[in-house]
């Protein structure tokens, strides 16, 4: 149960609110709602008014979306709304931290959740909204509302494509762990309503069809007794979880603990395992959607999921790592930058980690491969060390050790997407994927004895050349790593780098063979930070020198004449 609730009624025709403490009250149903914020809110609890909020809300200041939730809220008989915004102190940490570990709850315990699908900004609002595109087709049918008032039915036609168009709150990271762990969810589309819940997903338009119990072929949305419904009676937590349990995770043939976890440089064995990489399958997809979903804050990242990865946690029963699990390294540390959305400057995970980039995709959740590198420690300190699942924010720092054969190879700025096992690009090892946009820069530089007004060896941005420089000279910058100037690779077009490449694993699959690992930089003498991956194909698109095809097992060959070390990544 959430700690606040903001408690509804009618009086005199009028609309009626305030915040209620359930440590005083406890309310048998609630609804609460998934909403876009759109920027600062207008109004929020916090520290100086929650006890003025406790007495009474003015109707009147609050945003149309909320407004437009209260009064769907009361037309379903329900006399309780959740809203963040309101029912959390917004400038507490500690109450934000205390409500954020009780998420999965919040959601899960009410009986449906309004989604405001169509609106943008909370003063936008959803009931009112524009959907109808085409007034000029709409046919009307005149229909006597509950109340006795005669309103209508439209009719129109429409695209399919655009009648699933849910609006912006689809793109809104927080709203992907609201959907999921609701019960129920009414949601306000563009040009539809869509009802969802554990037996139907359909788009309904205020419309569904009749359940056990009622005459009819199809009954109201807004007639639905949901004040009688009990979350005891409805939740489907629990089944859902035993579910999975016996299907995924129990069955004789196809479990796996912590002892067979497939850390050892070995083959993984399907059978065995199959079904716990099936749940982390869907770990690995769900990532690759909201990963690409927008936040406000770069520090919700590890937030806005955490509802989500605690309900993982459970089932894989294993410590959730900066986003990841560890059960399979090769397939998890193997994400790709997708090359999409705004990269993210400020700290939020440790290099290895997803959560590190803006959105990422993965590609290898095949199992049929094999290790040759081996986790020996995953170190991870949360902002709050009591909140294991990142409800509190960020990671403080994570640190990765693996053993396995580290290489040193070559990159070029000029080739940015190649390694070359030497310096004079003779033998190609592989395509690299920095973690970051390649962007062109110009590096000025000054005539001796004279200097720019930046100071000596400082770097100027493209612009009309000073009359101190002779020369610029392009240079290709890897937005990697949050910014941080000494974990960036820097290169003339001209000149070529040392980089670290650390093999993780060799895939096989019928005639061709493909092995990936890291693309490591150096931090400092003990620790490294990742760049990117590398892929070493045997079939390639574009091949140098006309080769009609590379040997992958020479080119293991290379890695294996190392002897393995442990390598340490933050």
């Amino acid at each position: 149960m959430p700690k606040r609730l903001i408690k509804l009624w009618r009086h005199c025709g009028e609309i009626s609110l305030r915040l209620i403490d359930t440590e005083n009250s406890q309310p048998d149903s609630y609804a609460t709602l998934s909403y876009c914020w759109g920027g600062p809110q207008p109004t929020q609890t916090t520290l100086a008014n929650v006890k003025a909020y406790q007495v009474s809300l003015d109707w009147k200041i609050m945003p149309k979306t909320i407004q437009d939730a209260i009064i769907t809220t009361l037309e379903l008989n329900l006399g309780y709304l959740w809203v963040d915004s309101l029912c959390i102190i917004q400038d507490s940490e500690q109450d934000k931290e205390q409500e954020m570990a009780k998420m999965p709850d919040i959601y899960r315990q009410a009986i449906v959740t309004i989604a405001a699908s169509v609106a943008g900004k909370v003063v936008e609002g959803f009931l009112q909204h524009d959907r109808l595109y085409n007034r000029d087709q709409i046919f009307r049918l005149p229909y006597i509302c509950r109340n006795g008032e005669v309103g209508c039915v439209s009719l129109l036609p429409t695209n399919y494509d655009d009648l699933w168009n849910e609006g912006p709150l689809q793109f809104r990271a927080w709203a992907l762990q609201e959907r999921a762990m609701s019960s129920r969810v009414l949601s306000f589309n563009r040009q539809s309503t869509r009802w969802l819940c554990p037996t139907s997903d359909s788009l309904s338009d205020g419309w569904m069809n009749a359940s056990e119990g009622h005459n009819g072929s199809l009954i109201l949305l807004a007639e639905l007794p949901f004040q009688e419904l009990s979350v005891e009676k409805f939740n489907l937590r629990e089944k859902a979880k035993n579910r999975i349990d016996e299907t995924l995770l129990h069955t004789n043939e196809t479990s796996l603990t912590r002892s067979n976890a497939p850390s050892s440089p070995k083959a993984l064995e399907p059978r065995r395992i199959h079904s716990t990489l099936a749940v982390l399958d869907i770990w690995l997809k769900l990532i690759r959607e909201y990963s690409g979903r927008t936040l406000s804050f770069s520090s919700d990242k590890f937030r806005a999921i955490s509802a989500i990865a605690q309900e993982f946690g459970k089932i894989l029963d294993r410590p959730y790592l900066a986003g990841l699990w560890m059960i399979d390294p090769y397939v998890e540390l193997l994400w790709e930058w997708d090359g999409y959305g705004p990269w993210e400057w400020d700290y939020v995970a440790p290099s290895w980690s997803w959560a590190a980039v803006s959105k990422v995709r993965y590609y290898n959740t095949g199992w049929s491969h094999t290790l040759t590198a081996e986790v020996i420690d995953v170190k991870v300190e949360w902002r709050n060390k009591l909140l294991q699942f990142g409800q509190a924010g960020h990671v403080e720092r994570g640190e990765l050790s693996i053993k396995g054969h580290l290489l040193t190879v070559w990159w070029s700025a000029a080739q940015h997407e190649e390694l070359w096992f030497d310096s004079e690009r003779q033998k190609y090892l592989g395509r690299f994927l920095p973690d970051g946009q390649l962007n062109a820069r110009v590096e000025t530089e000054s005539h001796s004895g004279s200097e720019s007004e930046s100071g000596p060896g400082a770097e100027s941005e493209p612009g009309p050349a000073s009359r101190n420089v002779s020369a610029r000279k392009p240079k290709l910058l890897p937005q990697t790593r949050m910014g941080v100037p000494s974990t960036r690779l820097t290169a003339s077009l001209s000149s070529k780098l040392p980089v670290f490449v650390l093999l993780l694993g060799v895939d096989n699959f019928g005639h061709t063979m493909s092995a990936k690992g890291l693309v490591l930089k150096r931090r400092d003498a003990k620790t490294f930070s990742r760049v990117g991956i590398f892929s070493m194909d045997s079939y390639r698109l574009s091949l140098p020198k006309g080769e009609e095809r590379e040997n992958v097992e020479e080119k293991l060959e290379e890695f294996t004449k190392n002897p393995e070390e442990i390598v340490v990544i933050v």
